[in-house]
């Protein structure tokens, strides 16, 4: 395993210290629409940890804040045989209800 990768996975397992722990904030889940009371931890330039508690290098309080991650481009691909109540037009428009 690269060297990176193992820093990656150990700042996101909390094993280490991430580079940067926003804390104090919730974060907007663009998938089930929820607010998440949580850490967010960054090593580098990624989001490596959520959904938990988080020690850093640098902590920055963003209590009252919400952080919107991956707001840019979000989308998720379904394959209909993870769901056989699922067609192509529910999978496509989150808005249609499954038969």
């Amino acid at each position: 395993m690269s060297e990176r990768l193992e820093q990656l996975i150990d700042q996101g397992t909390g094993r280490i210290p991430a580079d940067i722990v926003l804390k104090g904030g919730r974060f907007f889940d663009l998938v089930t629409g929820d607010l998440i009371a949580s850490d967010i931890a960054i090593c580098g330039d990624r989001i490596v940890g959520t959904y938990g508690n988080y020690t850093g290098n640098t902590e920055i309080d963003i209590t009252g804040k919400i952080v919107v991650p991956g707001f840019i481009d979000t989308h998720l691909h379904i394959d209909p045989r993870w769901s056989p109540r699922m067609n192509s037009t529910a999978a496509s428009c989150p808005m249609a209800s499954p038969p």
